[in-house]
């Protein structure tokens, strides 16, 4: 339901979308919709453990430049670490989704028939690696705008300590 992270049609085939709503068959576009994103909000909840093990794995030069690195850099370095692992853990998660529905077949037949017109360009066949990397996109995406509240809100840093470190940060930056 969030409109910032939300997976919609695959670019290729937007035009496929306005066609469907135009003749009345929203509900088609709708149900597509809601199945890709359905296969990464099942996927996204793999994050967790590898996320937990990026942090463990953290050295403390790698937690100094997230302190100072200012808004974004604690995600940055998340999605340094993690990237591979999330897409290897989350790409069959989406495929298992995508294939309980029928989606992947239906999608690849459609865009392989596509992709043999004369003059077309190509496109990407592969729905479960379009909505793998999307769901990576949103994932990041939320992870810096929840960073930067808690760098910019002290009233959003619950535990003592991260506000007795991003105290520390303030501090340093404003140079008290």
């Amino acid at each position: 339901a969030d409109k910032v992270v939300k997976i919609a049609f695959p670019e290729e085939i937007k035009q496929v979308d306005k066609t469907l709503r135009s003749m009345g068959l929203g509900k088609q576009s709708d149900d597509f919709i809601k199945q890709l994103n359905t296969g990464a909000e099942k996927a996204v909840v793999l994050a967790t453990p590898i996320l937990i093990d990026a942090i463990k794995s953290m050295t403390f030069d790698d937690a100094m430049k997230i302190l100072m690195g200012g808004e974004g850099s604690a995600t940055k370095y998340f999605e340094t670490k993690t990237m591979t692992n999330l897409y290897s853990a989350f790409k069959p998660k989406v495929k298992e989704v995508l294939d309980q529905y029928g989606v992947s077949d239906s999608y690849k037949a459609l865009m392989s028939q596509y992709n043999a017109m004369p003059f077309a360009s190509k496109a990407n066949t592969d729905l479960t690696d379009y909505v793998t990397k999307q769901t990576l996109k949103g994932l990041f995406l939320k992870l810096t705008q929840e960073e930067n509240k808690i760098r910019n809100d002290a009233n959003l840093r619950p535990s003592p300590l991260l506000q007795k470190v991003f105290g520390y940060v303030n501090q340093k930056s404003t140079g008290k």
